[in-house]
Formats: structure tokens, sequence, C-alpha cells
């Protein structure tokens, strides 16, 4: 909840209860099983990992994909931890590159991990690694994952279990670094009520049912028992037979509503997976030295959306491999400064230092 205030008010309530989040390889384990495509077991360099995947999927006649398609997804250089101050969508703000030891809010754009970041994927483009509709709108790249048209994706999430199978067809990732917590995965994913609802009262009754009522859980996260799911166990549920998830209108997303512990799992997760869904967003995670910091953008809004303008306009076809990145990249970066960035940053620091100061932390 530390990470749901702004000043002295509370703004969100976490939807995400379990928000340890990793960077990982998520792939097709039936297209590699089929394929025989050679998964290591753990890797050192994710650009190089990837790369090698895709080169074996290629030759088998499966692209990848580098991130959710678009200009929707967040904002996640392999390797790099940030924290993003609740704005991982275009990190106008500014980051904390390394977000459990540094201080200083950089622009992540202006940074050599991002324009190498670009420069790989636009090579990947251009040999034919990549599916050549990665930028295309309305196809979501777990759906491209599950219907086999893409073998393997960057992503980042709570990999808690080991697999997941979704209509038939196992998704399976290997993880890099250990799991950390930051605001944004917090307020990323939460619920709140808006401020020309009519009846706020009656939504924070809803809102409390959700988190306390484990048969309105799992209906809104589940569906109905017989039709949109079939229970094995006390906490475990397959789809019905021929039914997959785009059907089945449940249960299709990696993510859940409420708390998740009241909620089902789907095979081939098993009961030990609720305390292994715990312990790796408390036991083993690592948090933000800014953790509970919330940056109040008012005083630059009009800069923020400037910035996000120009982020909009470059960032999808820098980060789908769609564009010269040597020819782009200094207009992008020329352009995010005539639009303020540099100001959004200083003021974001600004109220950092206050905060850290007033938490008694050290700021350096």
């Amino acid at each position: 909840m530390d990470a749901c205030y702004l000043g002295d008010d509370y703004y969100v309530i976490p939807d995400n209860l379990y928000p340890g989040n990793v960077q990982a390889v998520v792939y097709n384990e039936s297209i590699a099983e089929k394929y025989n495509i050679e998964i290591p077991e753990e890797y050192e360099d994710t650009l190089q990992f990837f790369e090698e995947l895709l080169i074996n999927a290629e030759k088998s006649g499966f692209p990848g994909c580098p991130s959710s398609r678009g200009d929707g997804f967040g904002i996640a250089i392999p390797d790099v931890n940030m924290e993003c101050f609740g704005d991982s969508i275009s990190a106008a703000y500014g980051v904390l590159p390394d977000m459990s030891s540094d201080y200083i809010i950089e622009d992540i754009y202006e940074t050599d991990e991002f324009y190498n970041y670009c420069l790989k994927i636009r090579e990947w483009m251009d040999k034919g690694y990549l599916d050549p509709d990665s930028f295309s709108e309305g196809r979501p790249v777990l759906d491209d994952l599950i219907n086999e048209k893409i073998f393997c994706v960057l992503s980042s999430g709570a990999f808690s279990s080991p697999s997941r199978t979704l209509s038939g067809n196992k998704l399976s990732y290997i993880m890099k670094n250990e799991p950390e917590i930051t605001g944004d995965n917090v307020k990323g994913q939460s619920l709140a009520i808006t401020s020309f609802c009519r009846n706020p009262e009656k939504c924070m009754e809803f809102i409390n049912l959700l988190y306390t009522d484990e048969n309105l859980s799992r209906l809104i996260n589940h569906g109905i028992e017989g039709v949109h799911y079939i229970k094995k166990s006390d906490h475990i549920i397959e789809l019905p037979a021929g039914v997959n998830p785009g059907e089945a209108g449940y249960g299709s997303a990696m993510v859940s509503i409420g708390d998740s512990s009241m909620n089902y799992l789907y095979v081939p997760d098993t009961e030990d997976d609720f305390e292994n869904m715990h312990n790796f967003s408390s036991e083993k995670a690592g948090m933000s030295i800014a953790f509970g910091y919330s940056f109040d953008a008012q005083s630059v809004a009009a800069r923020v959306a400037a910035v996000t303008q120009v982020i909009n306009k470059y960032r999808p076809g820098l980060l789908c491999g769609l564009v010269d990145v040597e020819n782009v990249y200094p207009e992008f970066i020329d352009e995010l400064k005539k639009a303020g960035i540099d100001d959004i940053i200083a003021e974001n620091q600004r109220q950092l230092d206050a905060w850290l100061e007033n938490n008694g932390k050290k700021s350096e």
C-alpha cells in the first residue's frame, strides 16, 4: 500500500498482491519439442541468448517478437532493472537505471543500453528473425505464442511457476534475474474509483468483496465452473475439452484481479505453486530503493504531454526494428530535449531528494 500514496493522499488499491517481477524469455514449449529446439537452462547475456533462440527457431520457420506489439508496451531493456516512478509505459519521468543502488534519475532513451538494444532489434529484423508484423495492432503477443505464430518473446512479469498451459500449448520461460519489486509493479496494476463516480461508496463495497469473497473473485477471474473451467483439485483448474482461452473469455491473462491466493491456478500448476507465488514476491524479491515514492507531475504536465508525444512517435519503430536506428535515433533524442524531458527529470529528482530526506534515506 505504501506505493499507492501521492503525498498524504491514497490514490489506488494494489491489484497485484504478489508484485515480484523478473525479466525472462518466454517460449512455446510445444514448438521446441516438435522441432528439437534446444533450450539452455540458464544464460548470462539476455540478448545473446534470445538471438540463439531466434536463429534456431527461424530455421524451423518460426519468428520471434521483441516485446508486446505496438506503442502500448512499456520500456524494458534486457538486463537493466529500472524504477520508472509509475510511468513504465512511456518512461517520460526519467528512471533509476539501477533501482537497487542508484538515486540519480536519468533519461533512459539517452543511454547506451537503449541505443544498443534498438540496434540489435533492427539487426534481427533485417535478418528475418522477428515477426514482420511486430508493429501490427490488435494481435496480442500471448495469443500468437499460444497459436504457434511466433516462438519466443522477451518479457517481464511475475513468473513464479515453471510453466503454464493454455489451449493445449505449454508456454515456458527462463528467468535471468531474481525478482524485484518496484512502485511500477504495484501502481501499474491497480484498482481505483474515478473522481466522477456517482456512487463511490458502493464501488468501494464491491472492491472489498472482490478481495474477501472467494466466490465472487473466482467468478470474475475464471467464469462459471463446468462452462469456462473444470476443477482438477481444490485450487487447480483447466479449460473444458475443445475450449481455447479466447472462446472461454476467462483465464487467458497471466494476472488476476483481487487477492490471487483466493483464485485458481491452471494445470500444470500444482497446489504448491500458491506457496511459490508468495515466496517469489516476498522472501526472494528485492525492492527498489525508491519504493513508496511517487512523482507529482502536475507542475510539468505540459512538458510531460509534449515528451510523451515524441516518445509515441519514435519509440515503437525503434523497438520493433522498423527504422534505421543510426539516422532516426538522433532525431528522437533531439526532439525529447526540445520537448522538455530534462526539465521533467530535474523536477522528479528534486522531489525524490526531498522524499529521501524526509524518510531518512541518503541521496548520493
